[in-house]
């Protein structure tokens, strides 16, 4: 199988750093040793064992009536480990009746436990092939680092077991991916490294940069709404509080036309030369109202709103209209044929 590491069951001895698997106590687990009372001293047997076993090699728990608990550790790093034993069977000595029992656990949790019995193994010349005990895989996404513990522990009652067990190997998937290596190294040659794809970068820059210009783009837009609305506001009012926008009748005393004096003046020629007009559209004209005191001295300014110049107060002798009080009329007949005598 492709990218998997091979701690080997050897135990390492003296001048190295770090052993690949942990025994204890050392004297309980023998390299490569038979058991007792198995039929595997002969030629075949030795043969099998040999060709069985991975590497050729393998490391008994050894069986002792005051040692009912022996252990073995290692740590790894990666997605996956598997554990396998080779079983012997104590064929010429009948009265082990003894049960041993695997425990399992995995960064200090218990696994698996599994009891050893001998109707579970194909025994060829009291060896078993090479058996999968244990297995487990871990999932990235949910575990927060790939370096984990791998404790095994193996346990009898005080009577001697009729199947012994030996440790073959302990291999698992290294994170990240490594070619196939067997070695005495605790951790994997390569450390696990993950780092995010390339999109995902992409997004994490990207957002906050989008985020940021919407809600810029957001204030502006308000902002411009805002002052727009207090600018139209300030039209109106300005509008509404103009005396020229108003509609209504002016009061015009003669005393305000100006060049009255030695001529007449007509009311066409007023709103022609001496009155300025204002041609703004127009709001619907008001409901016709007489001011106080009559009609007399007041002009209706609807279409236009007529805003009179000023005028020096003069009257001439001699005239028989009247200049103050009222806006200027033309003479009637009766005013031009018989002028009034002056003093």
């Amino acid at each position: 199988m492709a990218n998997i590491t091979v701690i080997d069951d050897q135990a390492t001895f003296s001048g190295a750093s770090t052993p690949s698997i942990l025994y204890a106590p050392r004297s309980s687990w023998k390299s490569n040793s038979m058991c007792v009372d198995c039929n595997i001293t002969h030629e075949a047997a030795v043969r099998r064992v040999s060709e069985v076993a991975k590497g050729g090699t393998w490391t008994n728990a050894w069986w002792a009536k005051d040692v009912t608990s022996v252990s073995a550790t290692t740590e790894f790093e990666g997605t996956m480990v598997a554990v396998y034993f080779i079983m012997f069977y104590r064929s010429l000595d009948p009265e082990s009746t003894g049960i041993g029992t695997l425990y399992f656990f995995v960064d200090d949790r218990l696994e698996l436990q599994k009891r050893i019995e001998e109707r579970e193994f194909n025994f060829q010349y009291d060896i078993s092939p090479r058996t999968l005990v244990f297995q487990k895989s871990f999932d990235a996404n949910q575990s927060t680092t790939n370096m984990h513990s791998l404790r095994i522990i193996w346990t009898h009652s005080g009577i001697r077991p009729r199947v012994a067990v030996a440790l073959d190997s302990v291999e698992y998937i290294a994170s990240p991916p490594s070619s196939n290596s067997t070695g005495t190294s605790l951790s994997p040659s390569a450390t696990s490294t993950s780092k995010p794809s390339s999109s995902n970068r992409t997004v994490k820059i990207v957002l906050p940069i989008v985020s940021v210009f919407a809600v810029a783009l957001l204030g502006a837009l308000a902002f411009f709404l805002l002052r727009r609305r207090r600018q139209q506001r300030s039209v109106q009012a300005t509008v509404r509080h103009t005396p020229g926008r108003q509609r209504g009748y002016h009061y015009v005393p003669t005393s305000q036309i100006e060049g009255a004096r030695g001529r007449r003046v007509s009311i066409a020629s007023m709103v022609s030369r001496d009155y300025q007009t204002d041609s703004a559209p127009q709001s619907p004209p008001t409901p016709h109202r007489d001011p106080p005191g009559g009609r007399a001295g007041y002009i209706d300014p609807y279409p236009f709103n007529i805003v009179p110049r000023t005028y020096p107060s003069t009257q001439r002798a001699g005239e028989n209209f009247p200049r103050t009080g009222s806006v200027l009329s033309d003479p009637t007949p009766q005013d031009i044929a018989s002028p009034a005598q002056t003093n």
